[in-house]
C-alpha cells in the first residue's frame, strides 16, 4: 500500500479440504469404472478394483465374498493386499473362507444391505476376532454391498489402519461402486452361463448320442435329457454306480471311477442294465470334465448311445461260435 513507506499485502485462505476430497473420490470413481471396463472376467474387475480402492484410501487390503446360493453361504473369492508379510498371510488364511448372511460383518452387511465401519478406537466385543481386521494387527474395517439392481450379490471388506468416519460423499462413492461393481459382475455371470452352454453344445455335436447328461462334482446325476435310458428309476442325486441292476461290461467300476477322480474324458464307457424276466439293455456312454468360471472342477457333462442292438448281436455271435466249437470238439481259446 503506497503511502506508508513498506510494502504490505493483503492474503486471504480459504480451507479446500471438502473440495480437494472430492476431487479424490470422483477420481476414484472413475477409477472403478475404468477397472471394469478393460476387465474380461470377473477375477480381473475385482482384483483391480479392489487395488485402486485400496490405494486410494491407504487400506492394507480387501476381500470379495460373493454368495453361493446353493449352500446359502458367502464365500471369500477374491482378495488383494499390500506386500506385507502379516496382510499375506491375512489373505491366504481368507483363502475359501464361509460366512454365514448375518454372521460376522460380512454376513451382517450382506443381511442389512448398508455399509459398515469399524474404526480402531470404536472395536467393541461383538465384532468377531475372525471377522476382518484383527488378523492384520490393524482395527479398522469398511465392508460394502455389492448390489445389482435391488439385490445384494455379495460384500466387498477392507481392512487397515487408515480407516476414517465416512461422510455423505465417501457414502454416496461407496454406493456407486458397489453398484457399478454388481452390474458387471451379474452380466459377466450371465456370459458365462452362456458360454458354458455353448461348451456343451459344441460337445454334443461333437458326441453323436440319444440322451445328454450332466454330473456334479461328487459325480451325482444333475440332469438327464432325451431319451431316459433308466426307464422310471429315479436318477437325480445317485451315482451311475449306485443306480439299479447297472452292470459295467469291459471296464470295471474301479477303473472308471478313478478317471473321473483323474477329470480324464472318456469315451465308449459300457454298461448293460440288467431286466429281471426280460432281456438286457446296453449303453455306452461318453463324458467331459466342466469347470466354472474360477477354474474349479464343477463336474462332468455327456452324451449316452443306446447299443443294446449292436451288444446283443455280438453275443449272439460269440455263442454261435461257441456252439461250433463244441460240436467240433474243440475247447475255447
Amino acid at each position: 500500500i503506497s503511502g506508508i513507506g513498506a510494502a504490505r499485502a493483503v492474503v486471504s485462505c480459504e480451507d479446500i479440504t471438502d473440495r480437494k476430497r472430492g476431487e479424490l473420490l470422483l477420481g476414484l470413481e472413475l477409477t472403478v469404472a475404468r477397472c471394469i471396463a478393460c476387465a474380461n472376467t470377473a477375477a480381473a474387475a475385482l482384483q483391480s478394483v479392489i487395488r485402486a480402492m485400496c490405494k486410494t484410501q491407504d487400506w492394507d487390503c480387501g476381500r470379495y465374498f460373493c454368495l453361493d446360493e446353493t449352500a446359502g453361504v458367502l464365500r471369500c473369492a477374491e482378495s488383494w493386499g499390500v506386500p506385507v508379510a502379516d496382510v499375506q498371510q491375512f489373505l491366504q488364511m481368507s483363502r475359501g473362507m464361509v460366512v454365514r448372511p448375518g454372521a460376522g460383518l460380512a454376513g451382517r452387511v450382506y443381511h442389512s444391505g448398508q455399509p459398515l465401519w469399524i474404526l480402531g478406537s470404536t472395536r467393541g466385543g461383538e465384532v468377531s476376532s475372525t471377522a476382518l481386521a484383527p488378523e492384520t494387527g490393524q482395527n479398522g474395517a469398511c465392508v460394502i454391498p455389492i448390489t445389482a439392481g435391488e439385490q445384494v450379490i455379495g460384500v466387498l471388506a477392507f481392512s487397515g489402519g487408515n480407516v476414517r468416519e465416512p461422510d455423505d460423499r465417501m457414502l454416496q462413492t461407496l454406493h456407486s461402486i458397489g453398484s457399478q461393481l454388481g452390474q458387471f459382475l451379474r452380466r459377466q455371470e450371465a456370459l458365462d452361463a452362456l458360454r458354458r452352454s455353448e461348451t456343451r453344445l459344441r460337445v454334443l455335436n461333437d458326441l453323436a448320442s440319444d440322451w445328454f447328461w450332466e454330473q456334479d462334482g461328487d459325480f451325482r446325476f444333475t440332469q438327464i435329457a432325451g431319451y431316459s435310458a433308466f426307464g422310471t428309476v429315479d436318477t437325480l442325486g445317485q451315482t451311475l454306480w449306485d443306480l439299479p441292476n447297472v452292470v459295467p461290461a469291459g471296464v470295471g467300476w474301479a477303473e472308471h471311477k478313478s478317471q473321473l477322480t483323474a477329470r480324464w474324458s472318456f469315451c465308449d464307457f459300457e454298461f448293460a442294465i440288467v431286466q429281471p424276466g426280460a432281456k438286457d439293455v446296453y449303453y455306452s456312454i461318453c463324458g467331459e470334465p466342466v469347470y466354472d468360471d474360477m477354474g474349479a472342477f464343477a463336474g462332468y457333462c455327456g452324451t449316452g448311445l443306446d447299443i443294446t442292438k449292436r451288444k446283443r448281436a455280438e453275443i449272439a455271435l460269440r455263442e454261435s461260435e461257441a456252439r461250433l466249437r463244441a460240436l467240433a470238439g474243440l475247447t475255447p481259446d
